[in-house]
Order: structure tokens, then C-alpha cells, then sequence
């Protein structure tokens, strides 16, 4: 059993959408966002810390990457020459420390 952070890609403005889909797949997902001041007081006030992307933690022998690339409001995970690319559990741990402080 190998699970792994991948970076899933949403299509534009599709985060909060994609986290439920992801949620109710009962797939671990991390989705940083971060509260800021906009200028405009009708704008949204918390923001993607990394617009259309989102985290997940799954074993992809379970859970078959298509099933992250044809849900609603995904566009795939990040690959690199054709493989998924997985992200360091100690990056992952460094950003939710930064964003909770």
C-alpha cells in the first residue's frame, strides 16, 4: 500500500466544488486557502493559496488516477513524462504549518 500527495488540477474556479467531489469519493484532500483583504467588499475574502490546484492522498492502485482526471470539475493530475508526480509528504506538512500559523 503506497499512498502518495498527488496535485490534482481544477478547472478555472472549480476548488471548492472539486474538494466536495473529492470529500464524498472519501479521498483526503488538502485545499490551502488563505483569508485576504480585497479591495472590491464583494469579492470573495478567502482565496486558493494555489489558484486550480488542489492535494490528494490516495494509493493509485486503489484509486485509479481517471477517475481524478474525468470527475466534474477536475482536469487531471500533474504528471511529468507521462507519470504522476507525487509531492513530499514533508512539503505538504510545511505548507499547512505555514498556512495555519
Amino acid at each position: 500500500m503506497t499512498i502518495f500527495w498527488y496535485a490534482v488540477r481544477s478547472k478555472p474556479n472549480k476548488e471548492d466544488f472539486l474538494a466536495g467531489q473529492l470529500g464524498s469519493y472519501g479521498i483526503e484532500v488538502f485545499y490551502p486557502r488563505i483569508h485576504v483583504t480585497p479591495v472590491n467588499p464583494r469579492a470573495r475574502k478567502v482565496v486558493p493559496y494555489f489558484p486550480n490546484y488542489l492535494f490528494v492522498h490516495v494509493d493509485l492502485d486503489v484509486i485509479n488516477a481517471s477517475i481524478l482526471r474525468w470527475m466534474p470539475g477536475a482536469s487531471g493530475l500533474v504528471n511529468f513524462d507521462g507519470e504522476p508526480a507525487s509531492v513530499p509528504d514533508l512539503l505538504i506538512g510545511a505548507l499547512q504549518k505555514q498556512i495555519n500559523d
